[in-house]
């Protein structure tokens, strides 16, 4: 073992000296520190809850460094490193060697010992401390604000140093992850519906189109598949069946007619065909149905007094209900409009004018430049007036490729569109623009105080144009950008671009958008955000995880170790409300819930043909069939069996056998039955 030995005439004195350690450690992931620990008291007697700290910059990592140390003069000193987290939770981590480092004070020097994380020797060397460079007071704010930049792009470049680590574990630890990445890239982007997962839907015998598919990819088949999957459990615990139309018109108290055996029964509702995204909340209260819903209801009112009033707020957001909607996001799009405004503030919502809208006027337009050109977008409003001069600004943006026939942001085929990353990036750019040049209605424009709202990886570069373009100019200099991330497993991952040129920004805004060999707007939004929110306090923990980061999760965990990343739980529609819903079968409050849900129950339990126990536990799921909803890709038959019949069965009886669960699988939306579940 390396070390430094004294002269030899020299005898143990109470002398002081002084060693700095020193160890290059690229694997610390955010949120951790490498620490020192050893034999002297000043190192925590081998204690690592009393180890000495390291520090390191954004110019010396992966290179950590300890204060200067006293020690005594002539007494040799064991050490060794330790990486854990920096609150010094968890366990800590040890270098993985037989063995001590050793050093030996000399008295009147500073010694410094340099290593290796992975290297069991050191080198040991005289320090010549230099005069300290005249620097900001940290106490001062100037000097706390250079400190937390300072902090967080050490944090970054953590995070980027372990871009393959975090592969390597999303790989192992997380199957579906690896699903999600196998997909064609015309795939990955958005949610796809089980049902339409690279094959056509075709009448008579099925054939898988891949036969080398991943198996949460296998070829979907309709009846055919499903008759071998019901005959082998059709004398189980659990009864898996469909409901077809006839079965739910036909009389409660009469068995459904016996179906020809070629014939293919019409089902109520949309089919999934070429759906690849879709919500079960259909409807979204509007606003006057919102506010005559929460007079006089004290939880129904907000629970928190609003700041700011004076900040305008600006949503950006791919879809806005009722105007754009594929799922949850174009829903807590319009419930941020509606909630903003109502608590005061002036807002905004920006979104793309994927057709002509009902009400809506050209309000202005401008040139905004992409791809190393400029395009024309032009600018729709609508205003909704909520009372009390309060209401939201609603802003639709035209341009080139925005409007198409088929869906938001798929083919019917449920491949994404070419273009999206150019439409993507247009909103972004018009929606920033916005703020600054539009006066409407009267009002004057929001101008550059204001914050926004970037939901997705849609708007995923409002964040980094904010950093890269609009700050560096002195604009939105008093701006915020908030990133809300709805479902991180969808990252807007584009190929084949060269980021500087289409989107007109330099070297290191480029770096901040790279992740491995492809543009990921995600992990640029992540790095550039003021503030990172998620959608529950539990997912904004999950996605720190391999399991949920889907290889981000080094910098979600920046994020979070620099203070800048929290999770609100999203909340419940004013318009699902059992006192006066007109989908359930009869109406409850609070006062009387227990023997209303009861009623409830057992009207679904007859129109299912399920069994009419009240002592049975009834579980219902209104969803989209992906990976993400917790449902493997089986024909819908088997998804129901493998994936619910567990749970059917542990709430219907316990262990298998000991009761008779059942099951109805309906390939089909519809509202109604979704309000009747439980």
């Amino acid at each position: 073992m390396a070390g430094y030995e004294a002269d030899g005439d020299a005898s143990i004195k109470a002398s002081v000296a002084s060693a700095v350690f020193k160890v290059r450690c690229q694997s610390t992931r955010p949120g951790e520190a490498v620490f020192v620990v050893g034999s002297h008291e000043a190192l925590g007697k081998w204690s690592a809850a009393m180890a000495l700290p390291l520090t390191t910059s954004a110019d010396t990592f992966p290179m950590w460094t300890s204060a200067p140390v006293p020690l005594l003069a002539g007494m040799m000193v064991e050490y060794k490193f330790i990486k854990q987290r920096e609150d010094r939770q968890g366990n800590p981590q040890w270098q993985k060697f037989d063995g001590n480092y050793r050093v030996t004070p000399v008295a009147g020097k500073v010694l410094q010992a340099v290593s290796d994380w992975e290297v069991a020797s050191a080198d040991i060397s005289e320090l010549t401390l230099p005069e300290e460079p005249d620097k900001i007071e940290k106490s001062s704010e100037a000097g706390k604000v250079a400190a937390k930049q300072e902090k967080e792009e050490i944090l970054l470049k953590m995070a980027e140093s372990q871009v393959e680590t975090a592969a390597a574990e999303v790989t192992s630890t997380c199957p579906l992850a690896v699903t999600l990445t196998k997909r064609e890239m015309s795939r990955r982007n958005f949610s796809q519906s089980l049902l339409t997962l690279d094959v056509d839907v075709v009448d008579g015998p099925k054939e898988e189109q891949n036969e080398n598919k991943d198996e949460a990819e296998t070829t979907i088949t309709t009846a055919s598949a499903e008759e071998p999957a019901q005959e082998e459990h059709k004398d189980g615990d659990v009864v898996v069946c469909q409901v077809p139309l006839d079965e739910y018109e036909a009389p409660l108290n009469e068995e459904p007619p016996t179906e020809e055996p070629q014939k293919v029964p019409d089902v109520r509702g949309v089919s999934l065909k070429h759906i690849t995204s879709f919500s079960a909340l259909a409807d979204v209260a509007d606003a006057a149905t919102k506010t005559e819903h929460r007079k006089g209801k004290k939880v129904a009112q907000s629970h928190y007094d609003p700041y700011n009033l004076n900040v305008p707020v600006v949503i950006v957001t791919s879809e806005v209900a009722p105007y754009s909607k594929t799922g949850g996001l174009g829903m807590v799009a319009a419930s941020y409009g509606f909630e903003f405004a109502r608590n005061g503030h002036r807002t905004m919502v920006v979104a793309p004018k994927y057709k002509h809208y009902d009400g809506i006027n050209f309000v202005g337009e401008t040139r905004v430049r992409m791809k190393d050109q400029e395009e024309n977008v032009k600018y729709w409003h609508l205003r909704k007036d909520y009372g009390e001069g309060k209401g939201t600004d609603f802003l639709f943006i035209e341009g080139q490729g925005i409007q198409r026939d088929g869906g938001l942001y798929n083919d019917d085929d449920g491949r994404e569109y070419p273009d999206n990353l150019e439409r993507f990036t247009m909103l972004c750019l018009a929606a920033m623009e916005a703020p600054l040049i539009l006066d409407i209605n009267g009002q004057g424009k929001y101008g550059d105080k204001v914050i926004f709202l970037a939901n997705d990886w849609q708007a995923g570069l409002v964040p980094v144009y904010m950093c890269y373009k609009y700050r560096r100019h002195n604009c939105y200099s008093q701006a915020r950008v908030i990133y809300v991330i709805h479902n991180l497993g969808y990252q807007g991952q584009y190929h084949g671009r060269e980021a500087c040129r289409f989107f007109g920004i330099d070297d290191k805004a480029a770096g901040d958008l790279v992740l491995g060999n492809c543009i990921n707007l995600s992990k640029g939004a992540l790095i550039c955000a003021d503030r990172v929110l998620t959608v529950s306090p539990n997912y904004s923990k999950e996605i720190q995880t391999a399991s949920g980061g889907f290889n981000l999760q080094d910098f979600v965990s920046a994020k979070a170790a620099s203070l800048r990343l929290a999770g609100i739980l999203n909340g419940i529609d004013d318009c699902w409300d059992p006192l006066v819903d007109p989908d359930i079968f009869l109406n409850f409050s609070v006062e009387d819930f227990e023997k209303g849900k009861l009623k409830n129950k057992a009207a679904l339990q007859k129109k299912l043909g399920l069994e009419e126990n009240s002592e049975l536990c009834l579980i219902g799921f209104v969803g989209r069939l992906t990976w993400c909803k917790l449902v493997l890709a089986k024909p819908s038959g088997q998804i129901a069996h493998q994936i619910l019949t567990p749970l059917a069965i542990a709430c219907c009886g316990g262990a298998a056998g000991a009761g008779r669960g059942q099951i109805k699988s309906c390939d089909l939306f519809d509202q109604r039955e979704s309000s009747q579940l439980p």
